[in-house]
């Protein structure tokens, strides 16, 4: 026995040995057997499934606003052309400096060598670590392939907080701007060794 509701009227459907259903009044044209109610319902789950991809756009980033300023950038990142390459641009120039000092936060040194170019021996290898630092970057000059920043740093060390004002140089290769070590060793920090 199964209980099928149509329009608020309830009907109570009975089959017989043949699967024919026996109701009173009329009503069987309602009910139908099991296998025939889940075959529809499968296929109006999957056609609800269907719009529901079609309505949410190419993109994986389905939160980002068409009209949103973030979109093409993203994108691009969710398709990148396998023949692009980072372009010489101030915000990454100023991004690799940040991450050589974000890889020696982290106590991560091989992080940080992958912005720097001709790292000496000895760094990673300092006994002085940074707990945190604030990077304020003053001006930035790119010409060509060639960048230098101009920053303030205010570093928390193990011995207290220093603060100094430098320039990197900084040099955009295949796999975007390094911060060339020479120019940090200007800081005078035990971080950037000789």
């Amino acid at each position: 026995m199964v209980l099928s509701s149509l329009v608020g009227r309830a009907t109570v459907c009975q089959y017989d040995a043949m699967g024919k259903p026996r109701t009173p009044f009329g009503m069987h044209r309602f009910c139908r057997p099991a296998h025939k109610r889940l075959g529809a319902w499968a296929v109006l789950l999957v056609s609800a499934l269907a719009i529901a991809q079609g309505q949410s756009g190419t993109s994986p980033f389905v939160d980002v606003a068409p009209c949103h300023w973030a979109r093409p950038a993203l994108q691009a990142i969710a398709r990148p052309d396998p023949n692009a390459r980072p372009q010489p641009s101030a915000l990454l120039a100023e991004n690799a400096l940040r991450q050589v000092l974000e890889g020696l936060k982290c106590k991560d040194p091989a992080w940080s060598e992958r912005f720097l170019l001709n790292p000496a021996p000895a760094f990673g290898r300092s006994q002085a670590r940074l707990q945190g630092f604030e990077l304020r970057l003053l001006e930035s000059r790119i010409e060509g392939n060639q960048a230098t920043l101009r920053f303030r740093l205010s570093a928390v060390l193990d011995e207290g907080r220093q603060q100094r004002q430098g320039t990197a140089r900084l040099v955009f290769t295949s796999e975007g701007w390094k911060v060339d070590y020479g120019s940090l060793q200007g800081l005078e920090l035990p971080l950037f060794p000789r």
